[in-house]
């Protein structure tokens, strides 16, 4: 009886000694991870079909970089099971482009390095693919988001001509600019700016139309639709705000929704003097929404906001123009 209760222990013994050193083993098998130090750089020059990346890798964690690029999906942790891109080896930086894209879709981006551990990742970017493009009576060009079920215009507007050919008044001096009562616009500190040009509200309102045709400037409740499919004015700044123009922080911003605001600055009086203030800290964007015989709404982005702060304005201030799809797409 001894015997068998003492073979039954050594056997459980071993087992057990079995288990626990098959533990450990599993343990040390665990697959390494490269210790690449690497990030991904901003997403920028977005099309309705393509768009731009990359990355910078500062480390190869002590083997050498075999490949590297960018990999992609609607995903939003893409891998090199996604598609990918190959931009060469070694450390340092390197810029891809995406093609084939499709138009108005939310992509999801980042920066990958493989080396003989295995392959790291930066960290994950996010952008939305434009919807096509629109000209106005100038022959500027300006492409298209779709964001709920409004169209906007991607950039802000540009043209010198209202849809019937007439010009827009362009005023450059300070003082003629404040009392002008007719349709007026002029660029930052008069200089031309990618950020589009300033309008004052009497161009807004004026029948003749600034927008290309079959679009129109937003009036108020244009801009709450906007705001509310956003989640609201305490956040919808940030998911509109552009990426790499705006003054630090950038507060919020993530873009999104595709809208890519541009911190043109105003044109407005300054205790009692007129100037240019705030490019690259504020977008202040008409409604077609008078308010009184001198003031109309507005909205403006700030640099260190995430939120839309809706505003009455003066009609003689200076203001950019965003326009809106007459028709839900």
């Amino acid at each position: 009886m001894k015997t068998r209760i003492l073979l039954i222990f050594c056997i459980v013994s071993a087992v057990t000694a079995s288990l626990i050193d098959g533990c450990k083993k599993s343990d040390t098998t665990t697959p390494t991870v490269p210790n690449i130090v690497m990030e991904t750089i901003q997403v920028s020059g977005v099309t309705d079909v393509s768009a731009t990346c990359g990355g910078l890798i500062a480390s190869d964690g002590g083997s050498t970089i075999t490949a590297r690029g960018v990999c992609w999906g609607t995903g939003t942790t893409p891998t090199v099971a996604d598609t990918k891109t190959l931009d060469g080896a070694g450390a340092g930086s390197f810029i891809s482009t995406m093609p084939g894209l499709t138009p108005n879709t939310t992509y999801f981006v980042r920066a990958y390095a493989t080396n003989s551990l295995g392959t790291a990742y930066g960290s994950t970017m996010s952008f939305k693919t434009k919807y096509g493009t629109v000209t106005d009576f100038d022959g500027n060009v300006y492409h298209t988001i779709g964001i709920g079920n409004q169209l906007w215009l991607v950039e802000n507007l540009l043209v010198t001509h209202y849809c019937n050919g007439d010009p827009v008044n362009n005023v450059v001096d300070d003082y003629e600019w404040s009392i002008q009562t007719e349709g007026a616009w002029c660029d930052y500190f008069n200089i031309v700016s990618d950020f589009g040009r300033l309008y004052n509200f009497y161009a807004v309102a004026d029948a003749r139309k600034l927008c290309p045709s079959g679009w129109h400037v937003p009036a108020d409740a244009d801009w709450a639709t906007l705001m509310t499919f956003l989640g609201g004015d305490a956040v919808a700044g940030g998911k509109m705000k552009d990426l790499l123009s705006w003054a630090s922080p950038n507060t919020g911003a993530t873009n999104e929704s595709g809208f890519t605001a541009q911190p043109a600055g105003m044109r407005f009086d300054l205790s009692g003097s007129w100037t240019f203030f705030g490019m690259n800290y504020t977008n202040s964007l008409w409604s077609s929404s008078a308010v009184t015989a001198d003031t109309a709404l507005a909205r403006t982005l700030n640099y260190n906001h995430a939120d839309v702060l809706k505003y009455r304005d003066v009609k003689t201030a200076g203001e950019s123009v965003r326009c809106i799809k007459t028709q839900a797409r």
